[in-house]
């Protein structure tokens, strides 16, 4: 399921910076190349099956030669940076370990939840085979706002993936932070790690056991 007309944006008004997250440049970041190391029995027949519907929601591109896909539907997108005029981009600089995601702060529930706000992009079912789906919250606290956009792959008896995009702004500060990390795990290895399969459906169970593959921290000036 496509939810099209989906996003979210953030924007700061003294500089005109806009960061946004949007269902089409989701779906655009699908490779046109096919998942050959994740398997199912129906995996050849999905793909061949849906390889038109895929190219048909691509906003840009022309359809590949190939006749295979990322049938997983794995998006690698991390939103999109822009000036309020479209014709500029932001500076950026990595953080290079100076700065990190204040998770301490994030965890403390003292602080008053001001706005929450969650949308989903798209999601699918591979064919009864496990769940696909691209979504991202935030929420507005007292001090600073708080934006999460994941990409969560669960195929059944083969393996999970995550892919996550965090940002993050204290009030005052001149600066976006901005962590990216992806976590992958084979179900065998998975359920050896976790307690209680029933909460499968659930990203926020099986995130932290997952295997980190990559991770990276870079600040967004507001300028």
């Amino acid at each position: 399921m496509m939810f099209g007309k989906s996003f979210m944006r953030f924007r700061h008004e003294p500089s005109g910076l806009e960061y946004n997250f949007d269902a089409m440049g989701a779906i655009r970041q699908v490779r046109l190349e096919p998942e050959t190391s994740i398997k199912v029995a129906a995996s050849e027949n999905w793909v061949r099956s849906n390889r038109k519907h895929v190219e048909s929601i691509r906003a840009s591109g022309k359809p590949g030669e190939k006749e295979e896909f990322d049938w997983t539907y794995t998006s690698w997108y991390m939103g999109e940076v822009r000036r309020k005029s479209g014709t500029t981009a932001p500076s950026r600089r990595d953080s290079g370990g100076a700065k990190e995601m204040p998770y301490e702060k994030l965890r403390n529930t003292s602080e008053p939840v001001l706005h929450y706000a969650e949308v989903h992009f798209y999601e699918d079912e591979l064919s009864d085979h496990g769940i696909s789906q691209y979504g991202v919250k935030c929420r507005v606290m007292p001090t600073y706002w708080f934006c999460l956009a994941r990409f969560w792959l669960r195929v059944d008896r083969s393996f999970f993936r995550v892919l996550e995009t965090r940002l993050y702004h204290e009030y005052g500060s001149e600066e976006i932070l901005r962590e990216y990390t992806r976590k992958e795990g084979k179900w065998g290895e998975v359920c050896q790690r976790v307690t209680d399969m029933g909460d499968i459906k659930n990203p926020n169970k099986f995130s932290h056991v997952l295997d980190p593959i990559c991770r990276t921290v870079d600040s967004i000036l507001l300028e």
